[in-house]
Order: C-alpha cells, then sequence, then structure tokens
C-alpha cells in the first residue's frame, strides 16, 4: 500500500494528472475500483466533469452519455454511507442537535451543584447552545476535556489564563463524562459519524480498490481519522495544492502552508504505518487565459508579500470601482449581458460571482438580476427558523397569542386558516379579511378577555340596518367575516391550550401538537403552500415545505425519545425547538440547468468557469474579519492546541480567529482558481452604513503588479457617449439608466439611438418613463360623471367641510370624495379627548336645561358630581372602551375627569359674570325635519351643529353661539375673508335664520370656547417655587370670538365700568365708556352685514368649485402640517407647487376690502 501525492498549483491540472494514473491502473488491474473523493459541495459538479473527462480520454465523444461503474466518485460522508449501507448492526443512532440540547439541559439542571461555573452561566441566552457545540466539537477532535486538564498542567503560559481555563475545564469535564455515559457506545453526534465510520474502517476487507483525493486543500479533525485509516490500508492518491520543492520548508502565512502541511501529516501516518510515501510534481497544465494564469503566479508570491517576476504582459485584470454595492451588482450583471451577446459559446452556467461576504448584496441581487433578465442560483444557506411553519408554532406555543404582534404573526404565516364547507378558506380570501383583523387589532388592541367575550362583537365599521334593509352591505359582510374568524382564531386556540393542560409529560404534549395542527388543517395549507410555488416554477421554495415539516417532526421525535415521560413546561418545548431548530438550513435546489452561480469565497466551488467576477472587494471584507465565539476561546485554545497536535496521534481542534485569518491568502488563491478565463475584480467606494470603503489589500497587490487601471462606475452615466459605451444592458435596465441623463442629454444622437432600440420592444414603458422628468404635480378636472357620483347633483355639507376645501383642495377631494380614511388607532388623541369634553359639557347641560337651571344655580361640588356621572356614562360607549382596558388607561380617565371639572367649572365661572342662561345644547340644523332648516343655496345646502345656544338676557332679545375647540381659537378676519374661517359665521347665519324658533330676536355674539387645560408659559420671570407647589395658576378662561357693538348687547355680556375689563370675556370699557379696540372682539353692525355677504360668497363659491370638479394642489400655508395625505399630495416647490395667497389678518385691511368690493 502507499501514499501517492501529486503535488502543483492553480495552474496545474491535477485532476487531470489523477485520472490519467486511474487509466494506467486500470489497464493494469481489471479488477480495480476506484474511489474518487471529492469535497460534498462540489460532488454534483465533480461527478459529471470527472466522468465526462475521463470519457473523453478512453476516445469517447464529448456529447456521447458515459457511465463508469469501476469509477465512483464520493464525498466524504456519502463513501460513509455506500460503504457500510449494508452493516445495519453496526450503524451508530444519531442524536440530533435537539436530542443533544436536552441531554445538556438535564445534566445542567441535575449537577448544577457541583458545576461552580456552568451554573452560574446556564440562564444566560445561548449558553447551552455553547457548551452543545463545544461538546461536540471536542467529540468530533476525539479530545477529552481530561486530554486539556494534562495539557494545562505541563503548561507554563499565563497564570490567570491557566486558572480561567482549569476552572471551565473542570466543570466541563463533569458535563462531558456525564454526556458520553447518557449518549453510550451506540449514539453519536452528527459531526461524529465519519469516526464512527473511521473505526468500523479497520474491520472493511475490501479487495482491489483504490482512493483518489481531488480539491481538499486540508481535513477536519474527524475527515483525518478517516483519511489516515485508509493510507494505512488502501492505496491513496492525493491531488494537492503546494510546491513539492519546498516540503518541510512551509512557513505559517504561506498561501500554500495549510495544504503542505496536511501532506506532512499525512506522510508520518503513512510512514509510521509502513507504508510508502511518493510525492510527485504536477506536469499537466489547466486550460487557462494568459491573464487567470498570470494573476495564479502572481498572488502565489504576492500572497507571501513576495516580488511577483513573471511576464506581465497581455493581462487583462478587469477591475472597477463602483458607487455602491447597488450599482457594483447592477454593472457586473451589464458586463455579463455584453459577454453573452459577445460570445455566443459562452453560457450562465460558465460564470461566477464570487464574495467574502454577500449579505451587502442579498437584498438587491433579486431585483437586478430580474431586471437584466439573468437566471441566478444564489449559493447561499437558508435558515429553517424564519419558515412560516416555525414561526406559527413558536408564536402558538408563546404565552401571550393574542397580543397584536403575535396574533398577527400566526396569522400572516397563511397556515392557520378557518375552514368553510369543509375546505380550507383560499389563500386569497384569508389574508383579505386578515387585512381587516388586522386594521381592527391595530385600532382596538384587545385584551385576550376583549376576544373571549362574544356578546361584544368585533366591529370594524359601524353599520347601521333599517328595519326595511332585505340586503346586508359589504361592511356588515366584513364584520361578520371578522367574528367569524375570531370565534375559530379562539376555539383554536382553547383546544391546543386544553390539551397542554392535560398532558402529563413531553411525549403528550407533543402527540397533541401534532394532532392539533393536522385538526386545524396547518399540514393541509403548507402542502397547498408547496403547490403554489411548483406552480410559480420555484423548485427551491416548494421543497422546503416537505424539508421543514420533516425537521419539524424529526426534532419532536428527537425530544420525545431523549424526554419523553418528564413533566415539561411550555417554555422549556419552546427553548428546545429554538435550539433545534436554529442550526437548520434548507438545502438549495438550482431552478435551471443553465444559470448564474452566485456564491461566498470559502465555500469549495469548481474551477471550470470561464468568467469570475469577485465583488465587494474592501478592505473591510477581504481579508475576512474572523471571529471565534466558542466556550473555549482563541487565547486558551493557543495553550493546548500545540500540545494537541503533536505526537503519533495528532488531533485538531477548530482553528482559532488568528489561524483562520491566516488562512484568508490560500481562500482568495482557491477562488482565483475558479477561472480559466477571464476575472473581474470590483468593490463598492460606499458601504452600505454610508462610510467610504478601501479597496481590499489583497485586490491592492495585484492592481499594483499589473498595473490594472481601476474604472469608477457611478449610478448615474456621466453622458449619452458614456450610456452608450457602458451601461447598456437589457432594454428595462437601460431605460432606467437612460432616465437619469434625460434633462441634460436627451437630444443627443447617442441618446436617440438608444432610445430609438428601447422603443422597438417597451415604446408605451419608454413614453412614460422618460415623461417623468416634465412631470408636472398638477391635478385635472374631474369629469361630470364622476363629480356626479362622487357628490351627487346638489352638495350637502357642513361647513368645516367646505373651510377644509379652502384650506387644502386637494384633500377636500381625497376625504370627502374618494372618501380615504387614515388607518385607526387606540391611541388617545386630542380628537377624541375633544369629543369627550364635547359629550360631558352637553349632558351636563342638557340637565340643567331640563331642570331650567343655569350653570350659576348650582354649587361647585354639585357640578363636578353631574361631571363625573356623565363622564361614567360616556365611558360605557364603545367609541372609549380604550379608556377602560388597563391600568394606565384608567389613571388616563382619571386625569381627564379631573381635567373636565376644571373646564366646567370655568364655564360655570363665566356664567357668572351675566344672567345669561343655555337654551340648547348641540342645536343642529339642515340634519333632519326636526332640527333647524338648513342655510339654502341654489346648488347646496349646508348644514352644522351649534355646541351651545344660550339666551343672553332674560327678555331674549339676543342670543349667543357658543362653540367649544380643543385649541386656543379667536377670530381671524383674514382668514374669515378667505373662506378658512367661516364657522362661527355661519352658525350665526343659520342661527338668526331660525332665531324665532331659538326664542330669541336676534343673535348677538358667538364664541370660540377653550375646553383644553391651559398651559402655564414659563419665563425667566416665573415663580418656580409657587409653580411646584401649586400657588401659580394658569391664565383665566376667557371666550373669544365676534360680537355686535350694540350697547345693549354688550351690557347682557357684562356689567363693567369705565377702564375695566371683563374677566372672562373679550370685552374692555376706555375711561368714557366706550368699547376698546385691544383685546376686544367687537364689529360694527354695519360692517358685520359685509362680513356676513361674503360668508355667503365664500360658501356659494367653493360649491360651485366643488361642483365644476376644481381640486388643485394649492394648500394654504400650514395646511399640509397635520394632513395624511401627504404622500398622495406630494407638495413640491421644485415641481412648480406653490402656497394659495392669503389675506391679512388685519381687522381694519379686511373691512376696506369689504367696503370697496375689491377681491
Amino acid at each position: 500500500m502507499s501514499l501517492n501525492v501529486v503535488m502543483g498549483n492553480g495552474q496545474h491540472d491535477l485532476r487531470s494528472e489523477m485520472l490519467t494514473m486511474i487509466q494506467q491502473q486500470f489497464r493494469q488491474n481489471e479488477l480495480l475500483t476506484v474511489f474518487y473523493i471529492v469535497p460534498n459541495h462540489v460532488k454534483f459538479d465533480s461527478e459529471v466533469n470527472v466522468l465526462q473527462r475521463f470519457s473523453i480520454m478512453n476516445g469517447n465523444d464529448d456529447s456521447e452519455l458515459y457511465a463508469q461503474s469501476r469509477l465512483q466518485v464520493y464525498s466524504l460522508t456519502r463513501l460513509a454511507w455506500a460503504l457500510m449501507k449494508n452493516t445495519p448492526d453496526r450503524q451508530p443512532d444519531i442524536v440530533e442537535p435537539t436530542g443533544l440540547f436536552m441531554i445538556v439541559s438535564n445534566i445542567l439542571r441535575e449537577q448544577s451543584d457541583i458545576l461552580p461555573v456552568f451554573s452560574r452561566m446556564q440562564t444566560k441566552s445561548g449558553f447551552v447552545s455553547a457548551l452543545v457545540a463545544q461538546l461536540v466539537e471536542l467529540r468530533a477532535s476525539n479530545v477529552t476535556p481530561e486530554n486539556l486538564l494534562e495539557i494545562l498542567e505541563k503548561s507554563a503560559d499565563n497564570i490567570f489564563l491557566r486558572q480561567t481555563l482549569n476552572a471551565k475545564l473542570h466543570d466541563l469535564a463533569i458535563v462531558a463524562d456525564d454526556f458520553n455515559a447518557r449518549m453510550g457506545e451506540n449514539q453519536i453526534t452528527g459531526q461524529e459519524t465519519l469516526i464512527a465510520f473511521a473505526k468500523q474502517l479497520a474491520d472493511l476487507k475490501l479487495s482491489n480498490v483504490a482512493f483518489y483525493f481531488d480539491g481538499f486543500n486540508g481535513f477536519t479533525s474527524a475527515e483525518m481519522m478517516v483519511v489516515n485509516q485508509l493510507i494505512t490500508t488502501y492505496p491513496v492518491t492525493m491531488g494537492i495544492l503546494g510546491d513539492p520543492e519546498k516540503m518541510g520548508q512551509q512557513r505559517e502565512g504561506d498561501v500554500f502552508f495549510k495544504p503542505m502541511t496536511t501532506v506532512e501529516q499525512l506522510s508520518i501516518t503513512a510512514r509510521t504505518a509502513q507504508q510508502e510515501v511518493a510525492i510527485t510534481a504536477a506536469t499537466k497544465m489547466r486550460p487557462l487565459s494568459r491573464t487567470a494564469q498570470q494573476v495564479l503566479g502572481a498572488w502565489a508570491c504576492l500572497g507571501e508579500y513576495r516580488n511577483f517576476t513573471g511576464s506581465r504582459d497581455e493581462v487583462h485584470l478587469n477591475v472597477f470601482a463602483a458607487e455602491n454595492p447597488i450599482t457594483e451588482i447592477k454593472e457586473v450583471a451589464r458586463r455579463i449581458r455584453r459577454s453573452l451577446v459577445d460570445d455566443p459559446t459562452l453560457h450562465l452556467r460558465d460564470i461566477i460571482i464570487l464574495s467574502r461576504d454577500l449579505t451587502p448584496y442579498q437584498a438587491h441581487i433579486e431585483a437586478v438580476m430580474s431586471q437584466f433578465e439573468l437566471p441566478y442560483f444564489l449559493d447561499m444557506d437558508v435558515n429553517m427558523m424564519n419558515h412560516p411553519l416555525v414561526e406559527l408554532i413558536l408564536n402558538l406555543l408563546a404565552p401571550n397569542k393574542f397580543q397584536y404582534q403575535t396574533m398577527l404573526a400566526i396569522l400572516k404565516t397563511g397556515l392557520l386558516r378557518p375552514t368553510f364547507e369543509n375546505k380550507i378558506v383560499s389563500h386569497d380570501e384569508f389574508f383579505d379579511i386578515v387585512s381587516h383583523m388586522d386594521n381592527y387589532l391595530y385600532a382596538y388592541r384587545p385584551y385576550e378577555s376583549r376576544w373571549r367575550d362574544f356578546s361584544r362583537p368585533f366591529k370594524l365599521f359601524q353599520v347601521t340596518r333599517d328595519d326595511d334593509d332585505t340586503e346586508i352591505s359589504e361592511d356588515e359582510k366584513v364584520n361578520n367575516r371578522l367574528e367569524y374568524l375570531r370565534h375559530f382564531i379562539v376555539e383554536a386556540f382553547d383546544e391546543l391550550d386544553d390539551g397542554f393542560a392535560m398532558a402529563k409529560n413531553l411525549r403528550q404534549s407533543v402527540t397533541h401538537l401534532v394532532l392539533w395542527l393536522q385538526k386545524y388543517h396547518v399540514t393541509d395549507a403548507l402542502l397547498e403552500q408547496r403547490d403554489d410555488f411548483i406552480a410559480q416554477g420555484n423548485l427551491s421554495r416548494s421543497q422546503q415545505s416537505e424539508e421543514v415539516w420533516q425537521m419539524l417532526t424529526k426534532t419532536l421525535d428527537e425530544m420525545v425519545e431523549i424526554d419523553g415521560e418528564r413533566s415539561v413546561s411550555l417554555t422549556d418545548i419552546v427553548t428546545t425547538l429554538q435550539a433545534g431548530l436554529s442550526g437548520a438550513k434548507f438545502s438549495g435546489i438550482p431552478n435551471n440547468l443553465d444559470q448564474l452561480m452566485i456564491s461566498e469565497a470559502g465555500i469549495v466551488q469548481n474551477t471550470q468557469y470561464k468568467q469570475l467576477y469577485f465583488i465587494g472587494g474592501t478592505r473591510q471584507n477581504l481579508p475576512a474579519q474572523v471571529k471565534n465565539a466558542a466556550l473555549i476561546n482563541d487565547a486558551e485554545r493557543s495553550i493546548v492546541q500545540p500540545a494537541l497536535q503533536s505526537g503519533t496521534n495528532p488531533r485538531y481542534l477548530q482553528n482559532t480567529a488568528q489561524q483562520q485569518m491566516a488562512e484568508e491568502n490560500l481562500l482568495f488563491y482557491g477562488s482565483l482558481m475558479s477561472s480559466i478565463g477571464s476575472i473581474t475584480l470590483s468593490y463598492p467606494i460606499l458601504e452600505p452604513s454610508g462610510q467610504l470603503a478601501e479597496m481590499s489589500s489583497f485586490f491592492k497587490r495585484l492592481v499594483d503588479t499589473f498595473n490594472s487601471e481601476v474604472k469608477v462606475i457611478g449610478s448615474i452615466p456621466s453622458s449619452a457617449a458614456s450610456l452608450l459605451k457602458q451601461y447598456v444592458g437589457t432594454a428595462r435596465a437601460t431605460l432606467s439608466d437612460l432616465v437619469k441623463i434625460l434633462p441634460v442629454y436627451g437630444q443627443t444622437a447617442a441618446f436617440k439611438a438608444v432610445q430609438n432600440v428601447i422603443s422597438n420592444t417597451m415604446q408605451d414603458r419608454l413614453e412614460r418613463v422618460l415623461s417623468a422628468p416634465n412631470y408636472q404635480n398638477d391635478t385635472t378636472k374631474l369629469k361630470p360623471e364622476f363629480i356626479s357620483a362622487l357628490f351627487g347633483e346638489r352638495l350637502n355639507v357642513s361647513i368645516s367641510q367646505l373651510e377644509s376645501y379652502y384650506s387644502n383642495p386637494f384633500a377636500y377631494f381625497l376625504q370627502y370624495g374618494l372618501k380615504l380614511q387614515e388607518r385607526a388607532t387606540n391611541e388617545l388623541n386630542v380628537a377624541q379627548t375633544g369629543t369627550l369634553y364635547h359629550a360631558v359639557f352637553e349632558n351636563v347641560l342638557h340637565e340643567l336645561i331640563v331642570k331650567n337651571k343655569s350653570l350659576r344655580d348650582i354649587t361647585g361640588d354639585e357640578l363636578r358630581a353631574l361631571v363625573r356621572q356623565h363622564m361614567q356614562s360616556q365611558l360605557a360607549l364603545p367609541a372609549f372602551e380604550i379608556l377602560n382596558d388597563s391600568g394606565k388607561m384608567r389613571a388616563t380617565t382619571n386625569y381627564l375627569t379631573r381635567v373636565c371639572e376644571t373646564l366646567v367649572l370655568n364655564l360655570q365661572a363665566a356664567a357668572r359674570e351675566n344672567t345669561s342662561k343655555p337654551e340648547a345644547v348641540e342645536q343642529l340644523f339642515g340634519f333632519s325635519k326636526e332640527s333647524s332648516p338648513p342655510l339654502s343655496f341654489a346648488r347646496m345646502q349646508v348644514r352644522g351643529k351649534l355646541d351651545r345656544f344660550d339666551k343672553q338676557d332674560v327678555n331674549g332679545e339676543f342670543g349667543t353661539i357658543i362653540d367649544y375647540k380643543s385649541n386656543g381659537k379667536t377670530f381671524n378676519w383674514g382668514q374669515a375673508y378667505d373662506g378658512l374661517q367661516m364657522q362661527l359665521l355661519t352658525y350665526w347665519d343659520a342661527a338668526q335664520q331660525s332665531a324665532e324658533k331659538l326664542g330669541v330676536a336676534a343673535i348677538g355674539g358667538a364664541f370660540f370656547a377653550k375646553i383644553s387645560p391651559e398651559k402655564t408659559k414659563i419665563t425667566d420671570k416665573t415663580d418656580l417655587n409657587a409653580l411646584f407647589t401649586g400657588k401659580l395658576m394658569p391664565e383665566t378662561f376667557k371666550y373669544r370670538g365676534l360680537f355686535i357693538s350694540e350697547p345693549a348687547y354688550v351690557s347682557a355680556l357684562t356689567t363693567l365700568e369705565p377702564q375695566e375689563k371683563s374677566a372672562h370675556y373679550p370685552v374692555v370699557l376706555l375711561k368714557n365708556g366706550a368699547l376698546g379696540k385691544i383685546g376686544v372682539d367687537a364689529v360694527d353692525p354695519d360692517e358685520f352685514a359685509l362680513l356676513l355677504q361674503r360668508n355667503r360668497e365664500n360658501i356659494i363659491t367653493a360649491g360651485d368649485l366643488i361642483l365644476s370638479g376644481y381640486f388643485p394642489i394649492m394648500p394654504v400655508e400650514g395646511g399640509l402640517t397635520y394632513s395624511p395625505y401627504l404622500d398622495i399630495i406630494r407638495f413640491d416647490r421644485a415641481l412648480g407647487d406653490a402656497y394659495k395667497v392669503q389675506s391679512p389678518a388685519d381687522k381694519n385691511t379686511i373691512i376696506k376690502l369689504l367696503k370697496g368690493g375689491q377681491d
């Protein structure tokens, strides 16, 4: 037996050398079978390539199918399966990660008294998993904690490090001994499969066999055990990177240090077993391009910081720097498209894109490759933890299933769906109602008790039905479906929880969970998802449904097998499931035979690609910054590793981060080897974080050596010629770049040439995209049929709606035409508290009116009691149920009650200044026959509601209108003139029209009453001590608005002496007894008539404009501040949008305008 090593660099064709040897051996021994071993990741591609090349060597045509039973290509794990499949009695049981987690958790729980270090750490998140990983590593490396302790005793290293490691290893030894005892002789971890195979290899009697290894740079400890066993028994040939002339002289940091050291170690094993060792230099060369050949030669030197002395002629190393990662991946796609056009023999499967870290590109790859119409395979593991089934189960086992986020996570998996007529509800129908349920839950955030209170239905829409309604409205159907889904959810959750409560042990809990998943058709929904992906041609995603179910059931089986009879909590089940599934990955399947390969450097690749694009070559990413998070850290490993690796039985722990980083130059060499043709290196100038990035030192050494030009690719072409030369891809991709240069280069010949080519395939899209820079944010007049459908033939509006039209016409169209609504929330906002105060005031005053009393006629305590009584009545209504939901909200209720008491006491204080008496609250006009008549105009009528109407004097000569406002609003003459403040004037007009019905001769004034707590303004003169002790009172409550300067009305408002001002009304008397001007909201009756006429004209104008379909984007300044429609309106001065010009607020200026008839 012998160990033959064929050694060469990346330019040599080691595979061809070995296939030639195999061919010769086959001629010499017709009974010989060769096992050709390759790394697992490239097993399929390697098998195809090896058999194809061997077929050609034997004189067959390249296109002919070829099979060879004597030459079998395997990975090491597949070889183990193939050789051991006929000895089932000797097959060990593999304990999955879930089982390992449970075993270690049990050990920690039972042995905590004698584990001083681990007992403190076991409650930390991730500790148990880290301990499992460490135990698995030790077993896979055939190392025991006792081995490490022995080495430690002999070590003279850092005392502190030795002490901490000693304490850690002491606990580790106890856990490891117990762990090994529980695993027994016949149970192993997944990583020990090859160790078990190595032990059984000694007993296998194979004859006429030879083993060839291809593509390995080194072996793990477990793999090394298998290789060592093979070397001692059978002829082994290995093709490996290195320089045979320098064997024994390699140093750490050399490019080929790892493979050459591996050969050294294998040679020792062979010679110890009295086997011949032959190391020969490879002579056959790979069919490399001049560039690939020289770049590999250069890196073999540069990777070791030696100068490259080879020729630099005819080397075309392509290098570019892109503005950002998106621009970079777009440029790569563009170059690939051009290559496919230039070389008809080139296929997508001949091209590979590599990066040391694909994370910055992952989010953009799908969109870019779709835009450039490039099918691709992303060779990255996908974590099972993110699969909907895992999300569903982990959230179902959570203690707070009824919370908003958890409930939505469960529903949006699409796997727990109700049934209708024995069939699960379709995907589209289910997600339609889930979107409504989302809105309901978002708005009301019901607690679990509310979910279970079926006497109070979930109503997203408030529906009122007349007795003669026979059809159910769409809103009512939505409400009914919400209730159906609600009942289904509560029933399903209850059955799940009840089953867990009855379960006596883990076995019964797991059995119940699986049966529940089947009963509630989760498995059927999973199969439906699989079939949908198959129908879409997405084979990779379709396979995931089956893989995740198999993994889940396998994990649950493992849990039952290890700890089935123990009573466990749901938290334990969740923790164990997370541990078992956290490392589970989906095996990706390429959807096409001909597609681009996108992968990470460090994953073994085949070496037959014609083009390599190495992206993301920044100083940050290449070489990679490796971190080791193992339980035995890097500093501790450095103490024990040298001793472990010496002697006749070397053993290997996982490399330290420093050792892994020392191998980065070999990893980069392996990436460069993947191409036999062109090589393109690139990096982004800007990191995704926005920081400037520098070129990788690896790239820089090659760029400097070959004096390569580094082209800079911007996200926008610098000119039309540049577009034509550099940015042409697919029509769709090129169009997105074309539009970027339209404003500057739109008239150039190069621009027109590209435009003409694109117009052949996508004329409509071209026209739409090229018109974008000329976009004006204008609206067009609505057609009459649309106006009629949205607003009717005659308008029936509130005055606040017309004010909103003047404030923002387009927002009026969105709100009252299209009826777009903001998503309801469960947060208490100013509008809701204002509504609550309104309702309480209305009910308090209504009770006084019924009793023929005024606010003056009762005491403060009686008034407070009334407020509290009516506050409780309001809180019982559905609109305010949020205020009863939690302790926090009940505290808020107490605060609102106190504020409300204060506000009503303010109103009482004002009422004591005169003899006024409330006559009506919530006095409607224009709503029904019972209410006062509307203000009617030719094409519209205006409706409204007076919050309060007072008879100002005992004779009923004057009436006063009170309108409650949450903000401290005052009358603004300019806004009234422009139609932005029409409420008081319109209410005055409507009340004057119905004065007789209201029991007065005329309306004397209309005022805003601020119904929000006054805030104390703090200045540098504020007495903070008085403020903090509650002695500093806020400003006195005051009505603000408008009243006519009739002496009789002023006397009815307040009784003042000359030079005195009212405490609660905007009235000040001068020394001569006349009304003052500052702080007085009075208006001359004649001037008021003009103002009222202007208000009617504004109403008519707004109605005419609405019914003509005129809704320009022309808000007043400040009109967009609180608008929920900003994203729709997209107001932008750069697009020519402008604010509406407003009139000055000065009273005298407006009166001049009114008298002059000017606009």
